[in-house]
């Protein structure tokens, strides 16, 4: 979740248009109320709060109520779906500029070559082979990429230092020296 929110926070302007809030919140409700209503209603059952009675027995109510209350939220959220997911966007519609040229979608007319494209067992490969690589062979030169400078940038830009990765590279007894300084605080 906090992946999430930290993707959402970095890339809300870049994505605007495509509404990613309402979006992550469709998904995220979903996931983490049936979660905690589960946590809730097990609570429940084991303090004694709710008990058998004649004709439903422990078991069941620990067992159906979630998924009962599952099922109702479901509607609710489907709704939600339909207003964060619009189908609106995806309409191949005649353009009266164009004239009387006939549009489809590039996955074919019935959309069998984007199923193919999406199922591609070949980009699987590729992906796995790419990280392997990156895990086995690139591990001398890994923290030479730019993710790994961040947070050198962060604890740099906080304390008011600069932050120049050459910098901090050919003084490494100034940086040993702040290390010192901020251990013995």
């Amino acid at each position: 979740m906090y992946c999430l929110i930290q993707f959402y926070i970095q890339t809300k302007t870049d994505i605007a248009q495509h509404r990613p809030f309402i979006k992550i919140l469709c998904i995220k409700l979903v996931i983490f109320l049936s979660f905690w209503q589960s946590t809730i209603i097990d609570f429940l059952t084991s303090s004694g709060l709710i008990k058998s009675s004649a004709k439903v027995v422990l078991q069941d109510w620990n067992n159906a109520l979630p998924y009962v209350l599952i099922s109702i939220e479901m509607c609710l959220f489907a709704l939600l779906h339909f207003w964060g997911f619009p189908w609106r966007p995806y309409i191949v519609s005649r353009d009266p500029t164009a004239g009387d040229s006939v549009q489809c979608y590039y996955g074919g007319k019935v959309g069998f070559k984007a199923l193919v494209d999406a199922m591609n067992p070949w980009d699987l490969v590729k992906a796995n082979a790419r990280g392997l690589r990156w895990l086995f062979v690139g591990r001398k030169k890994r923290m030479a990429d730019s993710s790994y400078d961040l947070p050198k940038r962060e604890t740099a830009g906080e304390s008011g230092e600069t932050s120049s990765p050459g910098l901090q590279e050919t003084m490494p007894e100034a940086q040993s020296s702040r290390f010192y300084r901020l251990q013995s605080n």
